[in-house]
Formats: structure tokens, sequence, C-alpha cells
């Protein structure tokens, strides 16, 4: 019998390309539609999200981006630094740091199998 204080991240994961703006969006919010279009019609099914680096065609890094809740910055994310963020998307907001929109790439672990 496993044990219930064990915690595990099983499932499936996917990387999903968004497209950063100046207007704070939700992790789960941007990865909606490619998480739809992949069979997975709950963002509450997202266990966790991975800012990536660089983009999934190149090896061309990600623009610098702002993160935090819906009305508060609480960190930064220089290019091509990555960060994990263990919640669930819906509660981690992101927008550009500067005057351009962001591409960047997302890899969301599902609980779904």
């Amino acid at each position: 019998m496993n044990n219930p204080g064990e915690a595990t991240l099983a499932g499936d994961y996917t990387t999903v390309a968004v497209t950063i703006g100046a207007v704070a969006s939700s992790l789960a919010t941007l990865a909606s539609v490619a998480l739809a279009t992949a069979g997975y019609s709950k963002t509450s099914e997202i266990l966790q999200v991975t800012i990536l680096g660089t983009l999934a065609s190149s090896a061309t890094t990600r623009g610098p981006i702002l993160f935090g809740g819906e009305a508060s910055q609480l960190g930064y994310l220089a290019d091509g630094d990555e960060r994990v963020f263990p919640v669930r998307g819906s509660r981690v907001y992101v927008k550009r740091f500067s005057g351009v929109d962001v591409e960047a790439v997302l890899e969301v672990f599902l609980r779904k199998q």
C-alpha cells in the first residue's frame, strides 16, 4: 500500500508556445487553447508549470518577463532563465518586461495520463 504522506508528480506533460503581452495573464489562461487542442479540458488539471529559457524551434533565448500575482509583481525572470511554478497555473500571472511582446514556451505537467 502506498504511503499517503508521499506525493509524486505523475501524469502527462506537454510544451506550449505562448505570447506574453503587456497585460498580466495567468499561465493557465495562456496555455488553455493549446491544452484544449491536446485533449485537456480543464485548467484545473495543471499541477506544475515551467517557463523554459529557450524557444521551441531554436536555441534563441526567451526575453525578460515579470511574474507574480494578479495585481502585484513578485519577481523578474531575465533572458534565458527558467522557473518552475509548483502551483496551479491559474495563480501565477506573467507579463512582458519591455514594450515588445515576448514569445515563450511553457512546460505544463498535468494530472491526467
